[in-house]
């Protein structure tokens, strides 16, 4: 995107090379889910905090894939103990309903109700399926469950399969959040007959 420049994730040197007089703000996803499923060292994301408080910079957070449960947690930044200026959501807020989010802390906010619109901005249909959504998720806790069942997951698939080609080397495996162990029992079953016929 234009004014934009990327630099190599999980890589906060390349951020620090990066940054000039110019920038305003640094965006990064907590998890990166395109290119493999891409988790940074422990620190990363709280070296890249303290980089923005220490040059003004707001730190938006990419949670289009991460945010809704994905990683366990409401939203990823959570499970980096880091808390950013600005995140971005689309994808799980609507749960198969096309919508689009963001939310700012009161620090970084620029916007009063009325200076942000689109031509399908805050269709009503679409904004009570997204709370409804929402609403479950944090109710029934679907985050805690995809925490557990994620687990649960990682220890019995074998060599670390993961299903959906991401990247020439890497698939991903992407289970509802409301999985059950019994239905996860079932998919590796599956996969292990279908890899075995190969």
């Amino acid at each position: 995107a234009p004014g934009f420049v990327n630099v190599p994730y999980n890589d906060i040197e390349a951020i620090k090379a990066a940054t000039s007089d110019k920038t305003c703000a640094v965006m990064v996803a907590p998890v990166q889910g395109e290119g493999g499923v891409n988790v940074p060292s422990e620190s990363y994301h709280k070296e890249l905090r303290k980089w923005c408080d220490d040059n003004g910079l707001v730190l938006i957070m990419d949670e289009v894939q991460t945010g809704m449960g994905r990683l366990g947690t409401l939203f990823g930044y959570e499970k980096f103990d880091i808390e950013p200026d600005i995140i971005t959501l689309a994808k799980g807020l609507g749960n198969g309903v096309p919508i689009g989010a963001f939310m700012s802390n009161l620090k970084t906010s620029v916007f009063e109700p009325g200076d942000h619109g689109s031509t399908f901005g805050g269709n009503v249909l679409t904004c009570a399926a997204a709370y409804a959504a929402a609403r479950i998720i944090i109710d029934e806790k679907i985050s805690q469950q995809a925490e557990e069942t994620g687990e649960y997951l990682a220890e019995i698939l074998k060599e670390g399969v993961l299903l959906n080609a991401v990247s020439p080397n890497a698939v991903r495996m992407m289970p509802p959040l409301t999985i059950t162990k019994e239905e996860i029992d079932v998919g590796v079953a599956r996969i292990e007959a279908a890899l075995g016929n190969i």
